[in-house]
């Protein structure tokens, strides 16, 4: 099983940035499951 973390997303563009490539990261290393940390601004 291939696990994908990923930490610190950080605001709305990089929300967008992860939805635009994570689909395709996921099927090119063919990744089963994701986990995602995102970072709240303070």
């Amino acid at each position: 099983m291939k696990i994908l973390a990923v930490g610190d997303i950080v605001g709305k563009c990089g929300v967008q940035k992860l939805k635009d490539c994570l689909p395709s990261l996921m099927q090119k290393y063919e990744i089963d499951f994701c986990v995602v940390n995102r970072r709240k601004r303070s």
